[in-house]
């Protein structure tokens, strides 16, 4: 057998004879897989539906679907990659088996026969080993034939599935060049040349028995997952979904009430939320529609009772012509009790309005509203209430000053009337400023007795902080409301043994424009 040394490391040694490449073994490729009807019945309900309105089942079936033909992809890819790669190890290992039987022989001839057999069980075109820095030709290829590529078995991972994919999308009868280490090998570094049709008629083979395992795996489970996702999951979902829909066209109606399955998992949680919610929500509508019906009432009532209280404030002026003095002495009395009652029925009336009047700004001084609100509170009864206008008489204003008159009008009256309580004279103050956001800070505050914890929480609940037979518990409610109205609001700054503290915010308008 002719050896010489491979210093250059030639592709192959060439022969001067060539023998023809005996015809590979025909086998008819695979046919193509046709697209499963039902993918297509789905995609076109996918598009037809639109992924807005699509349902939580088709979802899930969607989602399934891509989920396990993406495990499919990730399964398939390598393998198929290891099937190539054992397939040419297979082939490097018959070129070692042969290269050592012509060794065998020992008279470097190897007849065409031989030859002949070798390159049709194997499709092998040239063969040549390389041993001890020594390269040995062992079957010459045909003259002139190059190789399309060169691939070598010790390639990383990711190369090796590029190789494989290459090797599938070529085309019919491609020689390629291949060496690497034979898993037989004593040391030998085969080099062979080989035509890639068996090999790749091998592989599209494999592929099409692996989408067929694939497909069958793929069905039983989606089949499976789907009936199982749909009986813990979507069906759940959609009796809460109905229950929900049926309580909100009667929401009082007890038997729309979702009755929880028992279930331990986050749906029976989401029952028995929702149970919990929708009998809660019934109560609180059905006790609404209660006091909706009893606000009219009263309302109605009240109007009635004004008129009646008007005509008996017009009976007590005559009384205040008599000289009787039992009538002089007792007349003051029944005055209060009178303005009492026609004050409560007015903010009752007020209240019950639920909307208060938009405003209606115009540019004001703050001075002379607050001016106006120390006139008209009743702080000139020897009970030694001061009120003191620190508001500079330049700052102005854009805002409704009739709202802002009742606002401050009824910080007031809550601020005579704790004082009247005490045995002390006292002082209410009011300031105001302009804050760095161009809003409006009118601060209100008295050194009376402070509120009491437990109302400190209801303060702006209607009818929840009333302290005194004379108080209606509409003050502070009524005036938060004109505040937001403003695009403002009220807070209680502090309220202790020392006094009470209001602040209201207003923005001014003519400040942003």
């Amino acid at each position: 057998m002719k050896r010489h040394d491979e210093t250059a490391d030639p592709v192959l040694a060439r022969a001067g004879e060539s023998t023809p490449m005996s015809p590979l073994p025909a086998s008819p490729l695979p046919d193509a897989p046709e697209p499963s009807s039902r993918w297509n019945a789905l995609a076109t309900a996918w598009h037809g539906r639109g992924r807005v309105g699509m349902g939580l089942s088709a979802r899930l079936l969607v989602l399934t679907v891509l989920f396990i033909m993406a495990g499919e992809v990730l399964i398939y890819v390598p393998a198929v990659s290891h099937y190539r790669l054992t397939w040419l190890e297979d082939r490097l290992n018959t070129a070692l088996i042969a290269s050592r039987a012509l060794d065998v022989r020992g008279d470097g001839l190897v007849p065409d026969s031989v030859r002949a057999d070798l390159m049709s069980q194997a499709g092998i075109v040239g063969v040549s080993v390389k041993r001890n820095d020594l390269r040995e030709l062992v079957l010459r290829p045909p003259t002139g034939l190059e190789p399309a590529r060169t691939f070598r078995l010790e390639a990383g991972p990711f190369k090796m599935i590029g190789n494989a994919f290459d090797t599938m999308f070529s085309g019919e009868h491609r020689v390629v060049r291949v060496y690497g280490v034979p898993d037989l090998s004593g040391g030998e570094i085969m080099d062979i040349l080989l035509d890639e049709t068996a090999l790749r008629r091998a592989m599209l083979a494999y592929s099409g028995r692996v989408l067929t395992v694939s497909v069958v795996i793929s069905a039983i489970t989606l089949s499976l997952l789907y009936l199982a996702l749909h009986r813990v999951l979507v069906r759940p979902m959609r009796r809460l979904t109905a229950s929900m829909m049926d309580f909100t066209r009667d929401p009082e109606d007890p038997r729309r009430v979702v009755v929880p399955s028992g279930r331990d998992d986050e749906i029976g949680i989401a029952e028995r939320a929702l149970a919990s919610m929708q009998s809660d929500l019934r109560v609180a509508l059905k006790q609404k529609t209660h006091l909706a019906a009893l606000g009219t009432a009263v309302s109605k009532i009240n109007h009635d009772l004004r008129n009646m209280l008007s005509t008996v404030q017009l009976f007590s002026d005559r009384f205040n012509e008599s000289a009787d003095p039992v009538v002089q002495r007792e007349l003051p009395k029944m005055m209060r009790a009178i303005d009492r009652a026609v004050e409560l029925t007015t903010e009752t009336l007020r209240f019950g309005a639920v909307e208060e009047p938009a405003p209606r700004p115009r540019r004001f001084a703050l001075w002379s509203v607050v001016n106006e609100v120390g006139s008209s509170l009743p702080l000139s009864d020897g009970a030694g209430i001061v009120w003191r206008n620190d508001v500079d008489p330049a700052l102005e204003v854009e805002a409704d000053p009739d709202q802002v008159f009742r606002i401050l009008l009824n910080l007031g009256r809550n601020a005579a009337q704790a004082l009247k309580g005490t045995a002390r004279a006292g002082t209410i103050a009011v300031r105001a400023a302009r804050s760095e956001d161009g809003s409006i800070v009118v601060d209100m505050a008295d050194d009376g007795p402070g509120i009491p914890d437990p109302l400190r929480e209801k303060l702006f609940v209607a009818f929840a902080t009333s302290r005194r037979g004379s108080g209606t518990g509409l003050g502070l409610p009524i005036a938060r409301d004109l505040a937001r109205g403003h695009g403002g609001d009220i807070t209680l700054v502090k309220s202790d043994a020392g006094g009470t503290h209001f602040r209201l915010a207003l923005p001014d308008r003519a400040h942003f424009h």
